[in-house]
Order: C-alpha cells, then sequence, then structure tokens
C-alpha cells in the first residue's frame, strides 16, 4: 500500500508545457523537442490542453502572426504544438 502512495506523490510533481516547434526557415519543425519553444507551464494536463485550444483559437483569429516571421511558417509551427510532460525524457536532449 505505502507504494501506491509515493507514486501518486510523483504523478502530482509532473506539471505540463504547452510547446511548439520553432517557426523559422532555419529550424525544421520536427526539430527535437528539447529545442522547442515553451509557451507556458500548467499544474494539470487538462490546463495545458485547455491553453492549447484557446492558443489555437486565439491564432486563428489574428492571423498566425509573428514578427519577421513568414505566417505560414508560424502556422504550420502551431499546427504542431503539443503539452508535453515536465518530466518527458525528450526534454533533456542528446
Amino acid at each position: 500500500m505505502r507504494h501506491c502512495y509515493r507514486h501518486a506523490a510523483s504523478l502530482a510533481l509532473v506539471g505540463w508545457y504547452l510547446m511548439v516547434p520553432p517557426a523559422t526557415p532555419l529550424m525544421h519543425p520536427m526539430s527535437p523537442i528539447s529545442w522547442w519553444i515553451h509557451l507556458g507551464k500548467y499544474d494539470t494536463e487538462k490546463e495545458c490542453d485547455q491553453a492549447l485550444a484557446e492558443m489555437y483559437r486565439k491564432n486563428e483569429q489574428a492571423g498566425f502572426k509573428m514578427e519577421g516571421v513568414n505566417p505560414e511558417e508560424v502556422k504550420r509551427s502551431y499546427s504542431l504544438a503539443q503539452c508535453i510532460a515536465t518530466d518527458d525524457p525528450r526534454l533533456k536532449g542528446n
């Protein structure tokens, strides 16, 4: 029974990052996740998913604008956005 409590406690420490791949022609959108841009940190996956949905909504209204970057690059980058657990091993890089 004690093991279950430790497991639950470790899960409670995991947060979530809302991340997008770099939106520049020099960086491929399938760059390693460790190179992606953090747009926010959330306590739960549900909160992150809600922020992701809101980001999509706002960017559709704004037309995917980002100063100095082609709007199609931004749209492609944002379409690949993900919620990623803070303990995901891919964040450590190579």
